[in-house]
C-alpha cells in the first residue's frame, strides 16, 4: 500500500503528531478525571485522533482548545466518539458537546432510565398533565411522517415512578436561538435538527433527575457549549454534589510549557501493511498486548498513515478488543 502523501496530507499528519504529543503530556490530569470510569487516557487520545480523522477541521483548531475539550469530556466520563459526545470545531476553537445519548447513559449509571423521541405531524400524539399525566404516541408507519412537531423525554426511576416532559416547537426554537453556534453551517442544529430537538427534551427533563457529579458536569459543559462560553476544567469530586471550577486550571499551561518544538515528520518509513497489521491483532490474546501492538505499529508512526487506513486499523483493534473482553481476556 502506497504511503505517497501530498503536501496537504503531510501538513495534516504533522498536526496530528503535534496534537498527540500535546495530549500525552496531560496524562496525569486525564487519568485523575477518568477515575471510576472504564475509560483511560490512551483510549481518550485514540478517540480524539479518530475524531480528527473524521472531522479534519479539528486539526485547524487551537490545539490547546482541543486538549481542554478532551479534558471536559474526561470529567463528564464521556467519550467524544460522535455518539456519546462530540468534539466540534467553531472557527479556530474546539468545543466538547455532550450528546443527549451521553446524558442518557450517565443517567442510567445513576439508576434512571431515560427515553427520548421526536414527534412528527403525521404521528398520533397526545399527552396530559395534572393528576393523571400520560403520553400516547403512535408513530406514522409510512415513510412520510411529516414535519417535526415536538419532542419528549421520559424518565423511569428505580422505584418505578415515571416523569416526562414535552419540548414544544417553541421550546426547541428558543434553545436553538440561544445557541451561539446555531448559525454555523457545521452546527448540530443545522445538521441534526431532530436529534437536537430530542436533546432539548432530555435537558429539560434533567431538572427532575437526581444527578451525580459527572452528570452535572456534562450538563454544565453542554450549557456552556450552547451559550458559546469558553469551556473550563471542572473538578469532579464524588463527595461533592456540585462540580466547581477546577483548581487544576493550569493543566494547559503546564502542557504547553513542557511541549517541545514540533518534530520533523519521518517520511522514509516503509509502507504500512494494513492486512499484516490486522493479522497481528488477531494473534493478540490479551488487551495489554493489543495496546502494545497499537502503540508500536500505529501510534509511533500514525502520522505517515492516510486517515482512511488509520480508521481501518483502529476498527480492527477495537473489534479484537471487544472479542477479548467478551471472552474475559483482560490485561495479561
Amino acid at each position: 500500500m502506497s504511503t505517497g502523501m501530498t503536501v496537504a496530507q503531510k501538513k495534516q499528519a504533522q498536526m496530528r503528531h503535534n496534537l498527540r504529543e500535546l495530549l500525552k503530556r496531560g496524562a496525569n490530569e486525564y487519568e485523575d478525571a477518568l477515575k471510576g470510569t472504564v475509560l483511560n487516557h490512551d483510549r481518550m487520545i485514540r478517540v480524539a485522533l479518530t475524531a480528527c480523522s473524521v472531522q479534519p477541521k479539528l486539526l485547524e483548531c487551537n490545539q490547546e482548545s482541543v486538549a481542554l475539550s478532551l479534558l471536559s469530556a474526561a470529567q463528564a466520563g464521556l467519550e467524544p466518539d460522535g455518539y456519546h459526545g462530540h468534539l466540534v470545531p467553531y472557527k479556530q476553537t474546539c468545543q466538547f458537546v455532550p450528546d443527549y445519548k451521553g446524558l442518557i447513559q450517565l443517567a442510567l449509571q445513576n439508576g434512571v432510565v431515560i427515553d427520548a423521541y421526536a414527534v412528527y405531524e403525521n404521528d398520533t400524539f397526545e399527552y396530559a398533565l395534572g393528576t393523571n399525566p400520560h403520553i400516547t404516541h403512535v408513530p406514522h408507519e409510512g415513510r412520510q411522517r411529516g414535519k417535526l412537531r415536538c419532542a419528549y423525554a421520559v424518565a423511569t426511576f428505580p422505584n418505578g415512578r415515571t416523569k416526562f416532559v414535552v419540548a414544544t416547537e417553541g421550546d426547541i426554537d428558543k434553545r436553538r436561538k440561544a445557541s451561539a453556534s446555531s448559525s454555523h453551517k457545521d452546527s448540530p442544529w443545522s445538521m441534526w435538527y431532530d436529534e437536537m430537538a430530542q436533546k432539548t427534551a432530555v435537558k429539560m427533563l434533567m431538572k427532575f433527575v437526581p444527578r451525580n457529579p459527572r452528570m452535572t458536569a456534562a450538563v454544565m459543559q453542554s450549557d456552556m457549549a450552547d451559550m458559546g462560553v469558553q469551556q473550563r476544567p471542572i473538578t469532579v469530586n464524588a463527595g461533592n454534589a456540585q462540580p466547581r471550577e477546577s483548581t487544576s486550571g493550569k493543566l494547559l499551561e503546564r502542557m504547553i510549557e513542557d511541549n517541545p518544538e514540533p518534530q520533523q515528520m519521518v517520511s522514509d518509513l516503509p509502507a504500512f501493511d494494513l492486512q499484516e497489521f490486522v493479522g497481528k491483532t488477531v494473534k493478540c490474546q490479551a488487551t495489554d498486548a493489543l495496546d502494545a501492538l497499537w502503540e508500536q505499529e500505529v501510534i509511533s508512526r500514525g502520522e505517515t498513515i492516510e486517515p482512511d487506513v488509520y480508521e481501518l486499523a483502529y476498527s480492527a483493534v477495537e473489534q479484537r478488543r471487544g472479542a477479548l473482553e467478551s471472552a474475559g481476556s483482560g490485561p495479561a
